[in-house]
């Protein structure tokens, strides 16, 4: 067996508003026994707010340093000394949230301090440690103090592109309310330390609209370093016109903003190199006529994006124009990420295609997704491994809830693990594999599978590989509370054949939590949620956002 990496991108550009979550690093032996395991920290495993809380002094703000002044945007850094006691840090600005819980160490965060006076602040690290306690680590108190230099703002009617590319590390650009018809080619820069922000004046409805409306460019093509995107809404462009065409660089997030009938992808990176850690969270996009999120090259070789991170996005309507295409999204063959708790309804091709790598990539890691309505392929297709799929819900699809397909017969259907998925009324099959094999360390397993009359669960019925208790759910009112209608509530039928089915083990591919973040504890149950009480479970569907984790 090939060894199999899982990794969470090292995401040191985190936002102010998005939390971050965390997947050990583990490796497959000969033998398949694994080092470590698939691990998700969410927040319903954070302690409450009736925890223990305590000040402790083995935690600390790293930077800025006490009594330093700060501006415009930077890096905030946290120390812990004992991390393997850790589940997450929060850090704090004034007792407030800067952004949510982060997963890993680095534990780092976006500062944008052009939301504050100036003057005095108080900075801290929260910790959420494993036994439940929360500590607080002693003060750090920092001047902020922004003038026109460092917190530039601009309008529509100032040269604002060449003003953008003008500006330091560090900056923070406001963009005023009203609408931008230019195009930009954004060539500044930021660091690690010092990046740049880049945002609207506030969210919409009352914020910066960029609406160019020529074919000769696309809205902001990309060169820079150490970049955020925040609270912009790009509309209206026009066929093959991409919204953010990112060409070189690193680091780049793209956060919070809005995209409306565009005629070209909303996020595209498929130029020269590679770029490592694009960021693509909690963005709205609707009535695309192309693939909106695209990261990426076609043959693998001439580009790559690496450390992906595309979360917490709502799209919804990708109807494409004559001979174009319209997926979800799609992480193209060689390049590897995590597409985690994003909602994706209405597409032409799959909601979320993932092609896997020839080169020895870490494994794509595809969680906690919903996604509905692909009017001719599945919701979920990996058309190559190494991939891990967990916890998703994937109804009402052309092509089944999720297709293992060996894209163009290029041999990746390898390492693919598609464990904890509920997918419900979906053409042609549930689930639907193509050239499994003993040797190439495939898992189906603990899926829940809600069958139109007459579909198969699972095609072929018995695929290679590590097949263990995916559930047929036939009719679906049999294993889920409520089935039939949207919004749908698909927590396990209490007595039902879902119950405890999937145990517990020690298996790399198991999870230790549910669509929701609840615990799957020592029984298990088979598909992507865990009933933990009784009553109704979340609404999931019905054109509406993925419901928030606990």
């Amino acid at each position: 067996m090939s060894n199999l990496r899982v990794c969470q991108p090292r995401n040191k550009n985190r936002s102010l508003r998005h939390a971050f979550w965390l997947v050990t690093c583990f490796a497959l032996t000969a033998t398949g026994a694994a080092h470590a395991m698939v691990t998700r920290n969410v927040v319903s495993a954070m302690p409450s707010s009736s925890s223990a809380t305590s000040s402790v002094s083995n935690a600390s703000i790293t930077s800025p340093t006490e009594g330093a002044t700060v501006s415009g945007s930077l890096m905030v850094s946290a120390n812990v000394n004992d991390a393997a006691a850790i589940v997450s840090v929060q850090i704090q600005v004034d007792a407030l949230n800067v952004g949510q819980e982060l997963w890993s160490a680095p534990y780092s965060t976006i500062w944008d301090t052009s939301t504050l006076a100036n003057g005095s602040h108080t900075l801290t690290a929260v910790v959420h440690d494993v036994t439940g306690t929360l500590t607080t680590s002693a003060s750090t108190v920092v001047t902020v103090h922004n003038d026109s230099q460092t917190v530039v703002q601009l309008g529509p009617s100032n040269n604002w592109c060449k003003q953008i590319n003008s500006v330091a590390p560090g900056t923070t650009v406001v963009l005023a309310a009203g609408k931008y018809a230019s195009p930009c080619a954004i060539r500044s820069s930021g660091t690690e330390a010092l990046p740049i922000v880049i945002r609207s004046v506030n969210p919409q409805p009352n914020g910066a609209v960029l609406a160019y409306t020529g074919t000769t460019s696309n809205v902001l093509d990309v060169y820079g370093e150490y970049l955020e995107f925040e609270w912009l809404t790009f509309t209206n462009t026009k066929q093959s016109v991409d919204a953010i065409r990112i060409r070189t660089g690193r680091d780049i997030t793209v956060l919070q903003n809005n995209f409306e009938d565009l005629g070209g992808t909303a996020v595209v990176f498929d130029g020269d190199g590679t770029v490592d850690r694009i960021s693509v969270l909690g963005n709205i996009i609707q009535n695309s006529k192309y693939t909106p999120i695209y990261l990426g090259c076609q043959d693998g070789i001439q580009c790559h994006a690496t450390n992906i991170l595309v979360e917490n996005n709502f799209i919804d309507g990708v109807i494409p124009a004559s001979g174009e295409v319209g997926y979800g999204m799609e992480i193209k063959l060689n390049s590897f990420g995590t597409v985690r708790d994003n909602a994706v309804y209405n597409t032409h091709g799959p909601c979320i295609e993932v092609y896997g790598s020839d080169r020895g990539d870490p494994a794509t890691l595809v969680e906690g997704n919903y996604v509905q309505g692909s009017a001719t392929d599945a919701g979920i297709n990996i058309s190559g491994g190494p991939a891990i799929v967990l916890n998703n819900i994937s109804v009402g699809n052309a092509y089944g809830g999720i297709y293992a397909e060996d894209y163009h017969n290029r041999g990746l259907q390898k390492n693919v693990w598609i464990a904890f998925n509920t997918v419900m009324a979906n053409q042609t099959a549930g689930i639907v594999v193509e050239h499994w094999s003993a040797a190439s360390a495939n898992v189906l397993a603990y899926n829940a599978i809600g069958t139109l009359s007459g579909e198969s669960p699972i095609v072929p019925a018995s695929p290679a590989g590590t097949i263990l208790t995916n559930v047929k759910c036939n009719p679906a009112t049999s294993c889920f509370d409520q089935p039939v209608s949207a919004p749908y509530d698909l927590w396990p039928l209490s007595g039902g054949p879902l119950i405890g089915a999937a145990g517990q083990g020690a298996q790399p591919w198991r999870p230790s939590f549910d669509f929701m973040g609840a615990s799957r504890g020592n029984a298990a149950d088979v598909g992507a949620f865990q009933r933990t009480g009784a009553g109704k479970g979340p609404a999931v569907g019905g054109g509406k956002m993925r419901p928030a984790s606990q």
